[in-house]
């Protein structure tokens, strides 16, 4: 009995993580949607004036756009990675 009701807590806190993952991923899709009909050619706008101020800005590399332009490095690593790796 004990294991049955291990497993079940398991499948309910795997499922409870899938759904705020999806959750979180669709809120983070709405926003960049929001930004882009809102923000994309414009100045920019001010929430808090002086402290806060929103704008579009596209980042093309990785992380704060470190390798901006190297999208080959991206292709290259993730296949020789397991070659090497053998």
């Amino acid at each position: 009995m004990k294991k049955l009701c291990s497993s079940k807590i398991t499948v309910f806190f795997i499922a409870f993580g899938l759904i705020i993952t999806a959750f979180l991923c669709g809120l983070d899709q709405f926003t960049k949607f929001l930004a882009q009909s809102r923000l994309r050619g414009s100045e920019g706008f001010s929430v808090i004036s002086g402290v806060l101020e929103l704008r579009y800005v596209e980042n093309r590399g990785i992380a704060w756009g470190m390798l901006q332009g190297k999208i080959p490095l991206f292709l290259v690593f993730p296949v020789s990675h397991p070659l090497l790796r053998a």
